[in-house]
């Protein structure tokens, strides 16, 4: 049943491949990439469609009834889809694949790692609900949950036992691994902790918004690029004047949170308050800087990508630069 359902999912994108290079050709273009269609189609849409026939099989194979198992099976996708809505968008608990972007000059670059590692995750729990659905399947006219448990005993054979076994340590392998990119080499925030680390900027630094602040005057920078790393070092100076009618005593500086600080210092100045979370750095000037006078800002910073992030890509830097 599972392999005659994904049978039909695969010829439908097949179908889909067939029609988009028919449009290309009416188009009057003929530079077909098959390869490129065929992984497209199969490996990063028909892999995800095939995972959701998986659990309608289980689903029906469990459910007493057709028509219920019909209903519980729309009710746990509109459920899936409805996950993200209500702050639970973490990749390891999502039945989903990420978008994946292809483009002529990166191919499909740093994406590949993310779809694949959650592609072998869902499909070892795609096995575990396989061989659930294959102790619970009725053999005769009953549906009884104990009649189920007591054929399930019986037919647990050391073979079963085996293939449980595998797939559970590869679900929890690869899930820690997942985690590992997600939660431990990067950082993970809810939606709602997203929505309140926005609200609590403005209500921390709200006051500052209009604040006079010193423009740049001159600037000098260099620019590190390390593409297969995925890591930018950005270092220089710059000439920060005072091109107001009074004179400034205080400012700050904006940081995008993506960039690590490795220095950010003004002359006589001295740091009053940082939120590197935040990208919020203010300066106190040891003595107000006066209208027309300039002051000299020195920086070193890094951006950089480890992993794989659940939310939110760095899609700026990518292998190719």
């Amino acid at each position: 049943k599972t392999t005659a359902m994904c049978l039909v999912v695969n010829a439908l994108m097949l179908v889909a491949v067939g029609a988009s290079m028919a449009w290309q050709a009416a188009a009057g273009y003929t530079n077909f990439e098959l390869g490129l269609y065929l992984q497209s189609a199969f490996i990063y849409n028909g892999i995800f469609y095939c995972m959701l026939c998986i659990p309608a099989v289980v689903i029906q194979t469990i459910s007493p009834d057709k028509w219920l198992g019909m209903m519980l099976v729309l009710g746990v996708h509109i459920a899936s889809l409805g996950l993200g809505a209500l702050g639970f968008d973490h990749v390891l608990y999502m039945f989903g694949i990420p978008d994946a972007d292809y483009s002529d000059m990166n191919g499909y670059g740093h994406f590949s790692k993310p779809v694949f590692s959650l592609i072998a995750y869902r499909g070892a729990f795609c096995v575990l609900l396989l061989i659930a659905g294959l102790l619970l399947y009725p053999r005769g006219n009953y549906s009884s949950v104990r009649e189920r448990l007591r054929d399930a005993r019986a037919r647990l054979s050391a073979g079963v036992k085996g293939a449980a076994g595998l797939a559970a340590i590869v679900f929890i392998g690869i899930g820690g691994w997942i985690f590992y990119n997600t939660n431990i080499l990067n950082e993970y925030l809810t939606p709602d902790e997203r929505l309140r680390r926005k609200a609590d900027y403005e209500r921390d630094y709200g006051r500052y918004d209009n604040a006079p602040a010193p423009s740049y005057d001159s600037i000098e920078m260099a620019l590190d690029l390390f593409p297969a790393e995925r890591r930018l070092e950005s270092r220089g100076s710059a000439l920060l004047g005072n091109h107001k009618q009074a004179p400034i005593g205080e400012f700050v500086m904006s940081v995008k949170p993506l960039l690590h600080v490795n220095q950010l210092e003004v002359e006589n100045a001295t740091l009053a308050q940082s939120d590197p979370a935040q990208g919020f750095y203010l300066f106190r000037l040891n003595a107000p800087l006066p209208p027309g006078a300039t002051v000299k800002m020195t920086w070193s910073v890094t951006r950089s990508n480890v992993g794989f992030v659940g939310s939110e890509p760095d899609n700026a830097l990518v292998a190719n630069g």
